[in-house]
């Protein structure tokens, strides 16, 4: 087809849609339709925005209040080794917090989370882990055959554990922790200072 007929084409299919678009925009039933179409659709679309980030508010809190509870079994874990690390009653426990580790890995805490939070989980997932490497460590030393653990040995398990102990501490804002003595502190300095 040469480009005069083409053109020609052209010409008769815009004119034969201009004269059928012509009718149908003037048509009130059609643009009612056009209109409750389109408002159905966004409704649609905002509900199904509303519902995602409702699932993902809520989603973050289960994740949350798992970290809580799994803190608080680290906690009483880290009070009962460090009672028992002499008698090497320790090798019975497990030092690790999948949830918490979900937490941090997941979009969730960046989406929902204050960025203090963010830093003091991922703080304290760092110190379950140099805790969990040095239970290892000392396990592995009782499973060889250390019939006599110097101090010295169990110097990186104590401060891990003690290190792991005040971070969920201070992470729970447990009174008479250095976190909540310094927000108590900075309370009392800002209001002395109006």
């Amino acid at each position: 087809m040469d480009s005069a007929h083409m053109l020609a084409w052209l010409s008769w299919a815009f004119t034969r849609v201009a004269r059928i678009g012509t009718g149908l925009l003037s048509n009130r039933a059609f643009w009612a339709s056009l209109v409750a179409t389109l408002i159905g659709v966004l409704v649609a679309f905002e509900l199904e925005r509303w519902r995602e980030r409702r699932d993902a508010r809520e989603q973050y809190a289960r994740h949350l209040s798992a970290v809580r509870y799994e803190s608080a079994q680290l906690h009483s874990a880290c009070q009962q080794a460090l009672a028992g690390i002499g008698q090497g009653a320790i090798t019975t426990y497990e030092i690790d917090a999948p949830a918490l580790r979900g937490l941090v890995s997941g979009p969730a805490l960046q989406e929902h989370a204050p960025h203090g939070l963010s830093v003091v989980l991922i703080s304290l997932l760092a110190l379950v882990g140099a805790t969990h490497n040095s239970v290892n460590h000392y396990r592995r030393l009782i499973g060889a055959g250390a019939l006599s653990i110097l101090a010295t040995q169990l110097a990186p398990l104590t401060k891990h554990l003690k290190q792991l102990q005040a971070g969920i501490e201070n992470a729970q804002g447990r009174p008479g922790t250095p976190a909540a003595q310094a927000r108590g502190q900075g309370i009392r300095r800002g209001q002395g200072g109006h």
